[in-house]
């Protein structure tokens, strides 16, 4: 009769410990099995710390502790019974105490079908797979770290030459207000210089027009009306005498395109001060305005959320493209985010991760869809050596999610959480 590889596993453990102490642990995890050694005092039910019982009928195959069928971890005897595969070679995994001994391989190890041994042992075959996936991650972040820093630092810089660039724009903002005030004063002036030396001339030319001009004839005198007898009344009828008319004063002339020509052009020196008085304010003007620009953009800059280090900062000003079967969608933080022509949401904020790890963006009040609310999106951040948006899905209606790799995700303590794990995956002792 040929014994498989999982009983000899077991027959060399019982020859190294007592069968006791093997029934007892037989799949309890590494974390709790120091609560499965006997220290003289009976075994309290984790689910129910008054229920007690003899430590030998833990793992006999009778559920003594319903609650949560911590009596027996290593059979199928509770519903609510859990076994841990150790799985050495791979990582341990906890499965529902109804899998063990029922024919199936749950466990990479065969360690949940004992009482069989039919099971193969691949762990390890699963573990060099695993162990790449790990040891690629752990370089990833490697990457990502020494990126993240270098960003950190530029965006230090950048940020310290913003805030030098306004000091030195408040320093300026004043006398570029007053510089344009007074050349808008000198404008004005040889504004109203260039009016009354118009006035002066065209009267003057009105008048010349009108010396030269022939006298008018003299008024003819009116003749009094006649008186006639009224027919009927026998009266005397006034009847009115033909319509004199009078002539009117026709005042000064008008001056011709010629003369206006004339003029225009004895005010060009004039005028040609004046179209220098008003570009020169014009020039002060934009100035003024294009610092007061500048001051306001750099405020609003500087007045952003952009986390600790200001390790945000990189995003700022940036979008990034995902292109999918039906759409391209863009995503830009601390501005918008879109499908195509549809608006996906604009910027509100970034939200914690209550796990600790890297926030999420937020962007919301986009485009109004149809039967549903308003469409908005939430972009989590993953540890790359690259920054690209990578996966975009829609879990509820015209409610998107999007995931973005960037080294900015990419953590120290995490790093020594990926480096712990490679040096202590497949080697975790097995103590069925």
């Amino acid at each position: 009769m040929r014994v498989s590889g999982v009983w000899v596993l077991f027959l060399s453990l019982y020859l190294s410990v007592t069968h006791a102490e093997i029934a007892k642990t037989l799949g309890v995890s590494p974390a709790d099995r120091s609560l499965y050694r006997s220290s003289g005092s009976p075994f309290a039910c984790r689910g129910n710390p008054q229920r007690t019982i003899p430590w030998a009928r833990v793992n006999d195959d009778y559920c003594d502790c319903p609650e949560d069928g911590s009596d027996e971890p290593g059979t199928s005897a509770c519903i609510k019974g859990k076994f841990y595969c150790s799985n050495k070679g791979y990582r341990g995994e906890t499965i529902t105490a109804s899998k063990v001994n029922d024919g199936i391989c749950d466990c990479c190890d065969g360690s949940d079908e004992y009482t069989r041994g039919h099971c193969k042992n691949n762990c390890w075959e699963m573990g060099q797979q695993m162990r790449k996936d790990a040891e690629e991650e752990k370089k990833r972040y490697e990457e990502g770290i020494q990126l993240r820093q270098n960003l950190i630092a530029e965006a230090a810089r950048e940020l310290a030459s913003k805030r030098a660039e306004l000091d030195v724009l408040k320093g300026q903002v004043d006398a570029a207000r007053d510089e344009a005030n007074k050349l808008e004063e000198s404008k004005k002036s040889i504004e109203e210089k260039e009016a009354q030396e118009r006035v002066v001339l065209e009267e003057k030319k009105r008048q010349e027009i009108e010396a030269a001009r022939p006298p008018s004839p003299p008024a003819a005198d009116v003749p009094e009306e006649p008186f006639i007898p009224d027919p009927n009344t026998g009266e005397d009828a006034q009847v009115p005498a033909p319509e004199v008319v009078e002539p009117t004063d026709p005042g000064l002339p008008d001056l011709s395109p010629e003369d206006r020509a004339v003029i225009d052009e004895q005010l060009a020196p004039l005028r040609t001060e004046k179209d220098a008085a008003v570009s020169a304010w014009q020039k002060a003007r934009d100035e003024f305005a294009d610092i007061e620009r500048k001051i306001k953009d750099l405020e609003t800059l500087l007045a952003l959320d952009f986390g600790p280090d200001n390790q945000h900062y990189y995003m700022h000003g940036k979008c990034y493209d995902y292109k999918s079967k039906e759409y391209t969608y863009q995503v830009c933080p601390y501005n918008q985010a879109n499908q195509g022509g549809t608006s996906l949401g604009k910027w509100d904020k970034w939200e914690s991760n209550p796990n600790g790890g890297f926030p999420t963006m937020i962007f919301d009040n986009g485009q109004q869809c149809w039967g549903g609310p308003k469409r908005s999106i939430r972009v989590s951040v993953e540890c790359g050596s690259d920054t690209a948006l990578y996966e975009v899905s829609e879990p509820a209606k015209c409610e998107y999610a999007a995931k973005l790799r960037s080294p900015l995700a990419c953590s120290a303590q995490h790093l020594e959480i990926l480096k712990a794990n490679a040096e202590t995956a497949g080697h975790e002792h097995d103590e069925l």
